[in-house]
């Protein structure tokens, strides 16, 4: 047998070098000061310069932001592989309505938009009876409602069809069909007056 330091207790001497060597606190370093002569100038000139640019009658001196766009919907996936959508106040143009095909194609969830002429609905979509308002001259004509906003949750082969006006800037209304549901297609209808009248031109 040997009577040298064996393999455990050189790793354990090694070890307790290590910790010893950890535990020495660090050198202590005076504390900065945080409030300069340098530092107080840098900030106090930009912000006096801005408080006296009306008084100079230099003009506003940052440009305000654009309004933040309206967000059109949200996705959210969720862990059972199906999709919550939600369309807020149909502020979802036809572009939008693209982008979102686009987003929901890796669930296998399809999109089809039909932009008609004004005066035109879906047949799947008209309302029963036409809302009725009167134009500018008095006469009454059909109004195309709108739908407020939509909450679905989604699966795989599921459907949306939008259906916009020509010339508007938000969808219609939508149709949401399951997967395995046939979906009705679009077919154009003029609303007419509750009487079977045409509005006047």
């Amino acid at each position: 047998m040997s009577t040298g330091p064996t393999f455990e207790d050189r790793l354990l001497a090694e070890l307790k070098r290590d910790i010893g060597t950890r535990e020495q606190p660090p050198p202590a370093t005076p504390p900065r000061r945080l409030l300069t002569p340098r530092r107080l100038a840098v900030v106090a000139l930009p912000c006096a310069l801005l408080g006296l640019a009306p008084l100079l009658g230099l003009g506003p001196v940052l440009a305000s932001e654009p309004p933040a766009q309206p967000v059109a919907y949200a996705v959210q996936g969720r862990g059972d592989g199906k999709v919550r959508l939600t369309v807020q106040e149909q502020f979802i143009s036809v572009e939008a309505q693209e982008a979102l095909a686009r987003a929901l194609r890796p669930w296998e969830i399809h999109v089809t938009i039909d932009v008609l002429p004004p005066g035109y609905v879906c047949e799947r979509s008209a309302p029963a009876p036409t809302p009725v308002a009167l134009d500018e001259q008095g006469d009454p004509v059909p109004v195309v409602p709108l739908e407020s906003s939509w909450d679905f949750t989604l699966g795989r082969g599921d459907l949306l069809a939008f259906e916009n006006t020509a010339g508007g800037h938000r969808a219609r209304a939508v149709e949401h069909y399951g997967a395995g549901t046939e979906a009705e297609p679009c077919v154009p209808v003029k609303l007419t007056l509750p009487d079977g009248s045409k509005p006047k031109k």
